[in-house]
């Protein structure tokens, strides 16, 4: 058992979506395919300090942070691909900013800010 096993809610189950990189056909960029898969993990609020490296747009949209063992990826523009979401109760939360920690756990950190109706598909 490990400590992080203390502060997982098993009756609120979290998905991760994974985008693959996006395509060009005929020079046209075409919306990436992606995956779902459940992990356990641990959803917080964002402390004050923590709502400061957001950039300044983003500090009244609902954020969170996400410990978790799982990788959680944030964007690659090397590879042309979009960070993660995070899906929990139905919400869609766009990672932001991911850290990785290797003392005592190893776990991943992830900052993400909640997607507005607009900014998600309705396929999504």
């Amino acid at each position: 058992m490990s400590v992080l096993d203390c502060f997982i809610n098993p009756d609120s189950p979290i998905t991760l979506r994974r985008f693959k990189p996006t395509r060009l056909v005929n020079g046209k960029r075409v919306p990436p395919s992606w995956t779902d898969s459940r992990f356990e993990g641990n959803i917080q609020r964002l402390s004050p300090q923590e709502l400061m490296i957001l950039p300044e747009g983003d500090r009244t949209k609902d954020a969170i942070k996400v410990y978790s063992e799982k990788e959680i990826k944030g964007q690659d523009e090397q590879f042309d691909r979009e960070p993660d979401q995070i899906c929990q109760d139905g919400r869609f939360f766009q990672v932001q900013k991911v850290e990785r920690w290797n003392e005592i756990i190893p776990h991943y950190k992830a900052i993400a800010i909640r997607l507005e109706k607009d900014d998600d598909d309705e396929d999504r």
